[in-house]
């Protein structure tokens, strides 16, 4: 059994990678230390409050190659 699950929405300019595991949800965001950050909108999805229609279910393999898209798209879009 994997230490996590992992789900992504691929609708915007960049990938929405979520990280399901005994912590709750995380989303994958390179900007901040911790790298993986829970947040209410997740939390509201959790418990009913919205709709994962968007997201799909992915492998651990598939989430690391969202990481480095993720990691690619902040590099570029980030400013000194």
């Amino acid at each position: 059994m994997a230490q996590y699950d992992y789900m992504v929405d691929t609708r915007g300019k960049k990938p929405d990678l979520v990280r399901v595991g005994i912590d709750g949800f995380k989303r994958y965001d390179p900007r901040v230390p911790e790298k993986w950050i829970g947040s209410k909108f997740l939390a509201a999805f959790a418990w009913g409050g919205g709709d994962w229609l968007w997201y799909d279910d992915i492998t651990d393999f598939a989430a690391k190659d969202y990481i480095t898209q993720i990691d690619e798209y902040w590099a570029a879009h980030m400013t000194d």
